[in-house]
């Protein structure tokens, strides 16, 4: 036990996490992590002089669950005699009217309301920001499933590097730090055995729909068959990757500074660099844009990079309505000022469907109609265009419902292989116009099927389906075409 902490200690010592006198505020769900992480900076209080703070969200999205999370979290600290901060937000209707996910808009939100409350704390008492910090309890597994899951978006160097010691806040400038990424999930669950310490269960973390918890669950225990060592050796080969970035990028801030002009970047003079060096400076470009790099990943910098020897006037679309775009001289960022149809993301928790039982859901205009049944072997599939059946077993983050994105893929072919949503729109002579408005089944980033047009080949009934997931689409009202069409806008004249 007393190895733990003092393996803790010297890690905050190593990485400067505290100085005497701070005021270090615990982010406290009431899960395992962080109630571990409670005891042990208790333990480490007199050796660090700070002064320890509980902070807890409650979210307002899991009901009666979330209001025990959050009694839980200030009966430990009263029963510890800490200072306790309550903060408490609405993630469903953030999420609504912001139109993100809930898993989305509960982390944003988070942040937003535990920084605004420590803030708050500091100016009542006149205090520096400086002597404010925030502790999360991210450990060494979470920092591995973080690089793996930016490997598999198509991150490039600066999203391969897992979890950060400490990294600064914004827009408050607090400073976080992760004290426990030198310890294994498994530390923390011994650790509280020993203890005899309780702690609250999210039922949450065990649906493995959930893409993290697919990935914690059944990838990461392979993985570890193969080298017992291998969440070790993701975090290590994470850390030389970020030691190798931060080089590169003082580099590519200095390249930046060359080519950097009041509108844009200067085309000519960046494209003498080498790609790699490129891709790092437009990174910077974005940065220092206010855009920020949200949803940016390498595929949207390798697109920007083969934009700048394109003519002038040619154009890439961003996340966010962020468009890209060549002037006589430089390559400038600006937002779309054309308005899409943007009808949000509407989740559907597959995982706690009732058998039988129709789901409804209004998206633009369609109505959207969800079933889970078990197959009958004696029931034919459906061939109608709007009625969709898909292999329940092989969805795995829960279905949602939104419009198309840069870079959307189907598949295709029996063998896996995807082409890009744009391309099939073309070969399916669905109108440029029309394309924003067609809803999307999707399953996380794959697309499951596209409004009245085929379903994905990596979703298909087959002779080992057990459950169907039974998908109904159908439009509200007609487009305005001026040839014969389907409701998709796509042309039924005789040439077709």
């Amino acid at each position: 036990m007393d190895d733990i902490i003092e393996k803790v200690r010297q890690y905050m010592i190593t990485n400067k996490m505290v100085q005497p006198q701070d005021i270090l505020f615990a982010a406290v769900s009431g899960g395992a992590d962080s109630v571990g992480m409670l005891l042990i900076l208790m333990q480490l209080q007199k050796s660090f002089d700070y002064e320890l703070h509980v902070i807890h969200v409650e979210h307002g999205i899991r009901g009666e669950e979330s209001e025990a999370d959050a009694c839980f979290a200030q009966e430990l600290a009263a029963e510890n005699h800490l200072p306790m901060h309550l903060c408490k937000v609405d993630v469903p209707s953030f999420a609504k009217e912001h139109k993100m996910s809930e898993e989305e808009a509960a982390r944003h939100l988070r942040y937003q309301a535990m920084q605004e409350e420590m803030l708050c704390y500091a100016k009542e008492r006149g205090y520096k920001t400086d002597r404010i910090k925030l502790a999360v309890a991210h450990h060494m597994d979470d920092s591995a499933e973080t690089l793996l899951l930016q490997l598999l978006r198509g991150a490039g160097p600066t999203g391969l590097t897992g979890l950060s010691g400490k990294r600064v806040l914004l827009p408050s400038e607090i400073c976080l730090l992760r004290p426990f990424l030198c310890l294994r999930r498994s530390d923390i669950e011994n650790y509280l055995k020993q203890k005899k310490q309780s702690h609250q269960e999210d039922a949450t973390n065990q649906m493995d729909c959930y893409t993290r918890n697919y990935l914690r669950h059944q990838i990461m225990p392979l993985l570890e068959t193969m080298n017992s060592k291998a969440v070790e050796h993701i975090c290590q080969s994470g850390e030389f990757i970020r030691e190798l970035t931060e080089i590169n990028t003082v580099e590519a801030k200095a390249i930046y500074q060359q080519v950097h002009r009041e509108k844009g970047i200067v085309r000519s003079q960046l494209l003498t660099f080498p790609r790699e060096k490129r891709i790092l400076v437009l990174r910077e470009f974005l940065l220092d844009s206010g855009q920020g790099m949200h949803n940016i990943n390498a595929h949207h910098l390798e697109s920007m990079d083969d934009l700048l020897s394109k003519e002038v006037h040619k154009q890439i679309n961003l996340p966010h309505q962020l468009i890209a775009r060549n002037t006589y001289e430089t390559m400038e960022i600006v937002r779309d000022t054309v308005s899409k149809e943007d009808n949000g993301i509407i989740n559907i928790e597959t995982a706690s469907m009732q058998q039988d039982k129709v789901y409804s859901y209004e998206w633009g205009n369609y109505r959207i109609q969800c079933k889970r049944f078990a197959r009958d072997f004696d029931c034919k599939i459906p061939q109608k265009i709007y009625t969709k059946w898909m292999d329940y077993d092989n969805i795995i983050r829960g279905l949602s419902i939104r419009s198309r994105r840069e870079g959307d893929r189907i598949a295709t072919m029996k063998d896996g292989q995807t082409t890009t949503l744009k391309k099939y729109f073309i070969n399916e002579k669905i109108p440029k116009e029309m394309r924003d408005e067609l809803p999307l089944i999707c399953d996380g980033d794959q697309v499951v099927c596209v409004a009245g047009n085929r379903l994905s080949e990596a979703y298909k009934i087959t002779g080992e389906t057990k459950e169907i997931i039974e998908v109904e689409i159908q439009r509200r009202k007609t487009y305005e075409c001026t040839y014969p069409c389907d409701v998709t806008g796509r042309r039924i004249d005789k040439e077709n």
